[in-house]
């Protein structure tokens, strides 16, 4: 599709700080929603080129803590486009300075919204382009869950 852009990850790392985090040493929801929030922004910026705010955060699982003296890595991708807004797809993951264990630990989905400024009629967000492969090319896996 002409002016379709690729669906690039943006990511943002940063230190788990003591002022970041509860009494239990970890890292505060509000603290870690706030880097969500702010990679999001970045992703979509990056995609549209124009001025983001954000209008709804759909879901939000935290899975696991992120401690005192992590590194947190947040990865965030344009899952979909519209006319004026999109999807931000959000994941956070831990990881231990020494051990480099890592561990996910919130995912989310981000609405945002374009405001450009000097907004012109029939404006709307560059689609995003299609990144599957052809029939027959490349590498697909699956994985089968069962219950216990």
């Amino acid at each position: 599709m002409p002016g379709a852009i690729p669906a690039s990850p943006s990511r943002l790392v940063d230190l788990v700080f003591p002022g970041d985090t509860n009494h239990h040493g970890t890292l505060f929801g509000g603290a870690g929603l706030a880097l969500m929030d702010r990679i999001a922004f970045i992703a979509a910026t990056r995609h549209g080129r124009v001025p983001f705010v954000t209008a709804s955060v759909d879901r939000v699982d935290f899975q696991a803590p992120a401690r005192v003296g992590e590194l947190v890595e947040l990865v965030a991708r344009v899952s979909r486009v519209g006319r004026t807004s999109m999807t931000v797809e959000v994941e956070m993951v831990a990881e231990g300075l020494v051990s480099g264990e890592r561990r996910l630990c919130t995912r989310g989905s981000f609405s945002m919204v374009a405001v450009p400024e000097g907004r012109t009629p029939g404006w709307c967000l560059p689609p995003l382009a299609d990144m599957r492969e052809p029939p027959g090319r490349g590498t697909c896996t699956s994985d089968i869950v069962f219950a216990d």
